[in-house]
């Protein structure tokens, strides 16, 4: 397998790399692939099927050190 392979981390449907919706025929290949290879290697992507209305991230270290206050790693907010 030489390409990535795409998957809406919401609901799971194979995209392409900006989360668009793949036609019928590349879908059905990508769906092949993961039958027969696996899921380990798919990159999650904020799908077009799946706009969430409130989208929540967690904190990182790195966000934290930003708002400079190191007590907000790990914690979620609204995004």
């Amino acid at each position: 397998m030489n390409s990535n392979i795409y998957r809406c981390g919401w609901c799971g449907n194979p995209t392409d790399k900006d989360g668009s919706p793949l036609d019928d025929k590349s879908r059905e290949r990508v769906c092949k692939i993961i039958e027969r290879y696996g899921d380990h290697r798919t990159k999650m992507t904020n799908g077009y099927c799946c706009p969430p209305e409130e989208v929540m991230v967690q904190v990182t270290r790195e966000m934290a050190l930003d708002a400079g206050d190191p007590d907000l790693e790990g914690q979620w907010i609204r995004w």
